[in-house]
């Protein structure tokens, strides 16, 4: 196996592993992000693993067809492979699963007949195959939700332990000091610069080319492109293209579906941008989220004649809503931040920038490099919500 870098995701695998029973566990996520290297790594606490690929083995396709009981297909799969599929042994990994019907018809089979064998599946476009399957069985599934790189992981890849580790204990009390502050804002820089996908970040930390990186970022962009013919029975491919293009400078901004493309009318361009959000990519508070659920994005607006106000994000935390908002510098007002402290009666806010550790007055300031911080705070789920 390649180089592999540890992923929040490693440890699911291992707790799914030692339940007693278990449900067959799918991986969710947009293409890129590492799925397949990390239920690769998953195989390390196996004494055998099975990895069929619909991509790559079409002719394994053929075998699901004649029967969905999942012993008999462990049988076949195990002599056409020559590997034992047994309970507790091994680990049988079903990938690029949305390319076979049968193979996920299988999986309610794999729960209700042989829930004792550890099976994990795993695809990209997975939101419109999913919804088209639910009467076949596929709630008996657990999902799993992964997401491209989040900082903190960047920071394992680097072996950057003890930046992690002064993270996670850093408040407005105990700021960190200033070297330490430039070099994790610097580090924040490349992998902002660098995007957040796997082979990206391998390509990084291998090579230490910047220009190489933005090959594979512009590879990448174009096999996301050329998925886009994959949802054309829902959508065409052009109308995901013109979204795909245009999504980019609303980045910072409200975006109204009458203005991302003059070639679609709104309708059109709600339609087009739902495959997108289902793909799976996230923006960087959503990676420490709970990875059993999918998370929703949501922000607060006030349109009142005395002025508007808005804030970025909302966030449960303690069972209470809590306003973020985001700057990417060091100075920017924060009106709408008390402006919401005084409607809501809210006893404190977050404001997330490229300031150090502080406060000010009931608002928390939190760096952009510790948005993990805001996931710590919170005592049990992480949710992001209206």
């Amino acid at each position: 196996m390649k180089n592999y870098y540890e992923r929040s995701i490693d440890q699911k695998p291992v707790l799914w592993k030692d339940s007693d029973k278990h449900k067959p566990l799918l991986i969710r996520g947009a293409r890129q992000v590492g799925k397949s290297s990390a239920l690769r790594n998953s195989a390390k606490y196996f004494q055998y693993f099975v990895e069929v690929n619909f991509e790559n083995h079409k002719e394994v396709e053929s075998i699901l067809p004649h029967t969905l009981e999942a012993h008999t297909i462990c049988l076949k799969l195990s002599a056409y492979f020559d590997i034992p599929i047994s309970p507790n042994k091994t680990l049988l990994f079903f990938d690029e699963i949305q390319l076979c019907q049968s193979a996920l018809e299988s999986l309610r089979y794999f729960y209700e007949d042989y829930p004792e064998l550890h099976l994990i599946a795993a695809g990209s476009l997975l939101g419109f195959t999913l919804e088209e399957n639910e009467s076949q069985g596929i709630v008996c599934i657990r999902s799993l939700f992964m997401y491209p790189f989040s900082f903190d992981e960047f920071l394992m890849a680097h072996r950057y332990q003890g930046l992690i580790d002064m993270i996670k204990t850093a408040n407005s009390d105990n700021p960190i000091s200033l070297p330490l502050y430039n070099r994790l804002i610097e580090l924040l820089k490349i992998h902002l610069y660098i995007g957040v996908m796997t082979k990206v970040v391998s390509t990084f930390l291998e090579k230490r080319s910047l220009s190489q990186c933005q090959e594979e970022i512009g590879d990448i962009v174009e096999t996301f492109i050329d998925d886009f013919n994959k949802y054309r029975k829902r959508i065409l491919s052009e109308h995901l293209n013109w979204e795909f293009q245009s999504i980019a400078p609303f980045s910072s901004q409200r975006m109204k579906y009458s203005e991302v493309s003059s070639e679609m009318d709104s309708r059109q361009a709600k339609s087009a941008l739902n495959p997108l959000i289902k793909s799976g990519t996230g923006i960087e508070l959503v990676k420490y989220a709970n990875l059993r659920h999918r998370s929703m994005l949501f922000f607060w607006q006030r349109e009142d004649r005395n002025g508007n106000a808005e804030t970025d994000l909302l966030l449960e935390t303690d069972y209470k809503i809590e306003p973020i908002e985001i700057k990417s510098g060091t100075k920017g007002s924060m009106q709408s931040l008390f402006c919401f402290l005084e409607q809501k009666k809210n006893e404190k806010d977050d404001r997330c920038s490229l300031e150090i550790f502080g406060a000010n007055q009931s608002i928390e300031i939190i760096p952009l490099y510790a948005f993990s911080n805001l996931y710590l705070k919170q005592n049990h789920t992480f949710q992001i919500k209206s």
